[in-house]
């Protein structure tokens, strides 16, 4: 789709720039531009549909047109104020400072404290110094109200023209001065004159002078001149500031006391030649827009003779940036290289030009060297040398020629050829235009010279009359070319710096929207040949804005307007070369050159005209015709370029009706100048368009009020949120609009009154949270910093009942503090008392632990003499150690009994087998039984005849309690009971799992039926309880470890050794569930779920079927009656296993699984296996004896395996044997019964799990 219109997006661009419409909107309109013309219709222009829309009306652009070219004059304060950067207060406080220096007493008289002093005591000094009373501008900044960037704006606003001195770049204010005057900078002295740049804009400029660089060689003298007087300018209007010191940065400024602000230098006198002393204000170190004046006439020349002005792109003179390297002020050397450098010609931003000699080829040349900084930017560095180079290898006559580009001394210098000429930009000042042939004839080689350099891919970017030079010897030659800075920029930089007068710039370049080719210099060359004939630029305004506007809104006048000789076919040429449109713009200079050449040569040459017959009666017609045509003509280019009286004075009321905009009074003013327009001029259509303006004054009153409001209701909802209330409450009264109060500004002060309540309770009950958790100081500063950041008047009421409250909770936290203490110094004589306890435990465990030692080695005399030691009396009480020394006596005692019932025993037993209740010990890798025993050794009958003794120590643990506890027997004393606990607690030191295991249960069931010997038996259950724990833990992380490397039958054995051993103790108890996990994961054995059935009855299992003898409960299945079945059926069952226990002998559990059934009877004690056969008497097959084995009350686990052929049996994970069978079974039932058919059986059943094939 081929790209919009140019005119249109340039004006829609300049419409967004003024944010009278959003991006958004433009590209809106545009899309319906492009949606219209694809439908093959003609569509509107861009302007009619943004007022069709009600995104801007017509007035609009005239508003823009006018503000930007003439701002109000207004007082510095005013404009400070308006712009919201001081308040009154802070404006009267600068008005002060200036009265109190006008009386100027002594510092140390006047009342002035913090900044005011500072800045008091500066001017003061100042004043000493014969130096001008500050201006208000400098009393607001040295008081730290105002910043050096808002005083710049101030001052834009008041249209002061500042710029910058081209010696040491200190800012002066010019405003007033005229073109040719001249000043002295007040800084460094220079003499400067004031000169207006080809954009309109005023800059200073050196006069033209020579030895300015630093050479041993001396200056040539120069003629002694008599001084010619000058007219002084005088000093600007305006309250501007004086001040002539160096610029400072904002935080100087705010800084009293820093060495940057040091006294500014007195004003000069005025030096000989009248040269006027005045020199304005220097405001800040960046660079300042300048206001431009109207671009609709030129100033004088300069005075220089030289064409090296073309060096340098015209604009105001800004001042050089600084760079690292610091040449910004710094002269160039004598020499660079092989070049001497004879006179300076000028300096821009990027560069300073010289006239140099280059030794080497003995010539002289025009040198730019480059600064630094600019040179710092890789990709300016890098395109600047690539045109250079390019550029370089063109040789052309009518180019100036570049001869190198090289970089000396860490400087890139460009040679030039050096040129003596004038500047067409000059000669249009003398002349104001220039004869059309003769114009076209300096046209014509600069064409080729442009056309030669695009077609080397060079595009110039800046054609324009002050870059063609006529040299001296009448040769017209384009300069610049590959060194000059493209005109290519945004539409608000070029409408908004006021640096570039946009006469000769093609659209393209402002609107950034395509891309530009070499089409932009025939724009640009089509401008200039346009200035040469008519003397003035194609499109005028007063701004630079103002022409962008007229370039995307009005057409290009025809030349004839200037000079009716002008042949039709140059004017085509040159509206089509100025055509906005690149398409159908000429491509080439060479069709510019072929149709430029068929214009000029159809012009007629004059001469005498024929005199031909007149006829009879029309003789005088046609002279009159001539006549009248003339004068008809003449009569429409001066109403073009004319405005009459009563236009002016409308033109001027409704300027000044657009620029009302920051008060009623300015509305009012601009409203009675409307009305008195009208009454002066009535009936004619400027005073019916008066009538109309005043209407829409009225409106856009209205309007600004309204805007106003909204855009502080805005602001005040923004400093509300960040919590500047007082900034809030200022921004309210300082309204212009509204200064009586209206229920929408009391709104507004209710809600920052609001607002600020609501923000001191947030600063209360942060203060009264410090000041609770003891941070009273921080809380009282935390209300100071709070109180200071506002500015209400009852801030300081706020303030004082907040204190109240920190006062109350100091109180508050003081007495705790105080309760605090105490209980602090409660609470460490507990913990040292605790300590103390500790430390005497420690000492009673390591005695105990000897006394452990010594008993459970039967040194009964040694334990006692332990409790008799120092360290003893010192470790543990008396009650302890007379306990201890207790419990030693009654284990000898009872160890007496154990003999004597060995012996008593022994002599008791009639010799039959079944009647043997002799002590069972296994020695020596013997079965043998106790027949005699003294305190020192036991004697031993040995099986099949034979006696040994052993010694007591010698005996296993539990065979030594088993004798221990025959002698309690017999004794029948609680006092033995509790000492064999004692001894097995004692004796489990050192032993293995399973020993000491059995040691705590025996010592468990003793201490039981010690239970009335409280005093003693108490530290016994809490060291048994402290043992069980311990081994508890033990065997639980010992059956984790078996399940994690996959050791699941052993970790099934040590799963029902623990419950048998702990079930019922609360650790146990604590931790069933991760131990009912391990006992699930080692008995499935890594069997996945689809293969098998499992249930633990802590829920309904679907797969089982039992009778109503069962009952769940807590994860036991508890089974009582005469004949209670559980029944369960599945295909291929491969393997059963459960978990039983019974509470009394007399039961029968039966499982048929198939064939097979499995018979436990431990009253008989019977435990077989049978195999039923079709046909024949069943198979049967007596198991091993288990009636010792299958202990009531104990779990037992029954594991049966089916192979096909086989059925095997193990029980506790033992194979007890196995059968052979048929087939896999269906199904099993699990049968619970009584011994007889008139008892009941009990059992209960812990897990079930049925593997499939």
């Amino acid at each position: 789709m081929p790209p919009q219109p140019i005119r249109a997006v340039l004006f829609g661009k300049l419409a967004v720039s003024t944010r009278f419409i959003t991006e958004a909107q433009l590209q809106e309109c545009l899309a319906e531009q492009r949606e219209l013309e694809s439908q093959g219709e003609t569509p509107p222009r861009l302007g009619e549909i943004l007022e069709r829309k009600g995104y801007l009306t017509k007035n609009q652009v005239q508003i823009v047109l006018d503000s930007m070219a003439k701002t109000q004059k207004r007082r510095f304060g005013e404009i400070a104020m308006s712009f919201q950067f001081v308040s009154d207060r802070q404006v009267s406080e600068g008005l002060e400072l200036q009265a109190l220096l006008e009386k100027a007493p002594e510092p140390e008289e006047i009342k002035l404290t913090a900044q005011a002093l500072v800045a008091y005591r500066r001017f003061f000094s100042q004043q000493r110094s014969h130096a001008s009373r500050p201006k208000i501008g400098e009393a607001l900044t040295a008081l730290g109200h105002l910043r050096v960037h808002q005083v710049d704006a101030v001052m834009e606003e008041q249209s002061k023209v500042i710029v910058s001195c081209v010696e040491c770049q200190a800012s002066l204010n010019i405003t007033g001065f005229t073109p040719g005057q001249k000043l002295r900078c007040a800084q460094c002295g220079s003499v400067l004159s004031v000169e207006q740049a080809e954009s309109g804009a005023m800059e200073l400029r050196l006069p033209p002078r020579s030895g300015v660089f630093q050479s041993p060689v001396a200056p040539a003298p120069q003629p002694a001149q008599a001084p010619q007087p000058t007219a002084v300018a005088p000093p600007p209007e305006g309250d501007l500031p004086g001040w002539t010191g160096l610029p400072v940065s904002d935080s100087e400024v705010n800084s009293p006391g820093v060495s940057g602000m040091s006294a500014p230098a007195a004003s000069a006198a005025p030096p000989a030649g009248g040269l006027p002393a005045w020199t304005g204000e220097p405001v800040s170190d960046k660079d300042l827009k300048s206001a431009s004046g109207p671009l609709t006439s030129a100033p004088p020349p300069p005075s220089t003779p030289l064409a090296h002005s073309a060096l340098l792109p015209p604009g105001p003179a800004a001042a050089p940036p600084k760079s690292p390297g610091g040449d910004s002020q710094a002269p160039l050397p004598s020499r660079l290289g092989d070049f001497k450098l004879l006179q300076r010609l000028g300096e821009d931003a990027s560069s300073r030009v010289a006239k140099a000699m280059q030794v080497s080829r003995d010539r002289i040349v025009a040198l730019r060297v480059m600064r630094r900084s600019v040179m710092l930017d890789d990709t300016f560095r890098e395109k600047f040398l690539e045109d250079a180079r390019k550029a370089a290898n063109l040789d052309h006559p009518n180019i100036r020629r570049i001869f190198s580009v090289a970089k000396i001394d860490d400087r890139y210098c460009v040679a030039m050829e050096f040129l003596e000429g004038e500047s067409v930009y000059s000669i249009l000042q003398k002349k104001k235009s220039i004869p059309f042939h003769d114009a076209v004839e300096m046209m014509r080689p600069i064409l080729h010279a442009l056309s030669i350099a695009h077609k080397a891919g060079v595009i110039h970017g800046d054609v324009r009359p002050s870059n063609i030079i006529v040299a001296a010897d009448g040769v017209v030659k384009l300069t610049n070319l590959g060194v000059s800075a493209k005109a290519d920029d945004s539409v608000l930089k070029v409408s908004e710096s006021g640096r570039v007068a946009p006469f000769y710039i093609a659209p393209e370049c402002v609107t950034g929207d395509r891309p530009t080719d070499q089409r932009i210099d025939i724009y640009s060359a089509g401008a200039t040949l346009f200035h040469m004939i008519s003397g003035k630029p194609p499109f005028q305004g007063k701004s630079p804005f103002e022409v962008l506007v007229k370039v995307s809104t009005e057409q290009i006048p025809p030349l004839k307007f200037f000079d009716p000789a002008i042949p039709d076919g140059l004017n085509r040429v040159v509206h089509k070369m100025l055509d906005p449109e690149p398409d159908t713009r000429y491509g080439t200079c060479e069709q510019v050159l072929e149709d430029l050449e068929a214009a000029v040569s159809s012009r007629p040459i004059p001469s005498e005209p024929p005199v031909a017959p007149p006829p009879a009666a029309k003789g005088p017609l046609v002279p009159v015709l001539v006549l009248v045509g003339f004068l008809i003509a003449a009569g429409i280019g001066w109403r073009f370029y004319q405005a009459s009286e009563r236009a002016g004075a409308f033109d001027a009321a409704r300027t000044r009706a657009a620029s009302a905009r920051l008060s009623r009074v300015e509305f009012s003013t601009a409203r009675a100048e409307l009305r008195r327009f009208a009454e002066a001029w009535p009936g004619t259509d400027e005073a019916v368009q008066a009538e109309r303006a005043l209407a829409e004054l009225n409106a856009r009153e209205e309007q600004a009020a309204e805007k106003e409001l909204a855009d502080a209701e805005k602001d005040v909802a923004k400093l509300v949120a960040s919590g500047r209330f007082g900034t809030a409450a200022t921004r309210v009264n300082t309204l212009v609009f509204w200064t009586d109060p209206v229920a929408r500004t009391d709104a507004l002060r209710k809600l920052i009154e609001d607002a600020a309540d609501k923000a001191w309770e947030a600063v209360a009950a942060e203060a009264l949270k410090l000041a609770e958790d003891g941070k009273v100081e921080e809380a009282e500063k935390y209300v100071k910093s709070a109180l200071a950041s506002r500015a209400l008047p009852s801030d300081e009421r706020r303030a004082t009942e907040i204190g109240k409250l920190i006062a109350a909770a100091r109180e508050r936290v003081e007495a705790a503090n105080r309760a605090e203490a105490a209980e602090r110094a409660k609470r460490e004589a507990e913990e040292r008392r605790l300590r103390e306890e500790a430390e005497a435990r420690k000492r009673w465990d390591k005695l105990s632990g000897e006394f452990d030692q010594f008993v459970a080695a039967w040194d009964i005399p040694r334990a006692r003499k332990v409790l008799e030691t120092p360290e003893a009396q010192q470790a543990g009480t008396a009650a302890d150690r007379e306990r201890l020394a207790r419990i030693a006596g009654w284990i000898a005692e009872v160890k007496q009994a154990a003999t004597t019932a060995i012996i008593t025993t022994h002599a008791a037993w009639d010799g039959t087998p079944e009647n043997d209740r002799r002590l069972r010990v296994r020695s020596r890798g013997a079965d043998c039984r106790a027949s005699g025993a003294d305190l020192i050794t036991l004697t031993l009958a040995v099986a099949g005849g034979g006696s040994q003794s052993v010694t007591w120590t010698e005996l296993e643990p539990l065979t030594v309690a088993e004798a221990l506890r025959r002698g309690a027997d017999v004794t029948k004393k609680p006092q033995h009971e509790l000492a064999i606990a004692a001894w097995c607690a004692a004796r489990a030191a050192g032993a293995d799992v399973t020993t000491d295991r059995g040691l705590l249960e025996e010592a468990d069931r003793r201490l039981a039926k010690a239970a009335e010997l409280k005093e003693d038996s108490a530290p016994l259950e809490r060291r048994l309880a402290t043992w069980a724990e311990r081994l508890q833990k033990e065997a639980f992380d010992r059956i984790r470890t078996l399940v994690a490397e996959s050791k699941f039958a052993e970790a099934a054995q040590q799963d029902r050794s623990f419950r048998n051993a702990f079930s019922r103790r609360p650790w146990a108890i604590e931790h069933a569930g991760e131990l009912d996990a391990l006992q699930k994961t080692a008995l499935l054995a890594g069997t996945p779920a689809d293969k098998c059935d499992w249930t633990d009855f802590t829920s309904a299992a679907a797969t089982f079927t039992t009778s109503e003898g069962w009952k769940a409960s807590g994860g036991i299945l508890a089974g009582n009656g005469k004949e209670e079945t559980l029944r369960f059926s599945a295909a291929g069952i491969e393997e059963i296993s459960f978990l039983f226990r019974f509470p009394k002998p007399d039961f029968r559990l039966s499982l048929s699984a198939g064939d097979a059934e499995i018979r436990i009877e431990p009253s008989r004690p019977r435990f077989d296996l049978l195999v039923k056969r079709e046909g024949t008497t069943p198979l049967q097959k007596a198991l091993k004896d288990k009636g010792d084995e299958v202990r009531p009350r104990d779990w037992h686990q029954l594991r049966v395996r089916f192979d096909g052929a086989n059925v095997t049996v193990w029980l506790d994970g033992e194979d007890q044997g196995s059968m052979a069978m048929t087939s896999l079974p269906g199904d099993f039932t699990l049968t619970l019964a009584g011994v007889s058919q008139t008892q009941s059986g009990a059992a209960d059943l812990d897990c079930v799990l049925v593997k499939r094939k």
